[in-house]
């Protein structure tokens, strides 16, 4: 993983549009206390793992009627000044009951689920402060 550096701290609102600019498509990135910082690209034994938890949680909020599912990095504003914009594997939301109402951008209300596909490149330290961010957030669970 590595910071790209910049001058200044940038807010979620500025990454969003920095992400989706075409010379930025390409790259796989989350804002982390205001600063840009590279990811590793997922393998496809990763996204096999949460395309099944996806498949599960869909079937559990179709049969409740209530909430709804994102996965494979959708960003989520998970904290402010400076921002960080963390884009969690799986993500059961309850925000919104219509498709109109779920933002375009990123989420910044607590979630009911996040879950967090292990990768080779994880520590232990990496994990456990990703699980300490989403507490404060407000998630309950991880």
């Amino acid at each position: 993983m590595a910071t790209v550096t910049s001058k200044k701290l940038m807010t979620a609102e500025e990454f969003y549009e920095w992400a989706n600019h075409p010379d930025n498509r390409h790259k796989y990135c989350e804002l982390e206390r205001g600063e840009i910082v590279e990811m590793s690209r997922p393998g496809k034994r990763h996204g096999l793992v949460c395309a099944n938890v996806v498949g599960i949680l869909r079937n559990f909020v179709i049969q409740r009627k209530k909430g709804y599912i994102c996965s494979n990095d959708t960003g989520v504003i998970v904290g402010r000044d400076p921002d960080t914009v963390r884009g969690p594997d799986v993500m059961l939301f309850e925000d919104a009951a219509r498709i109109e109402d779920v933002e375009e951008k990123y989420g910044e209300k607590p979630l009911v689920l996040v879950v967090e596909v292990l990768s080779p490149n994880d520590t232990p330290g990496k994990i456990t402060e990703r699980i300490q961010e989403q507490k404060r957030f407000g998630t309950p669970l991880i």
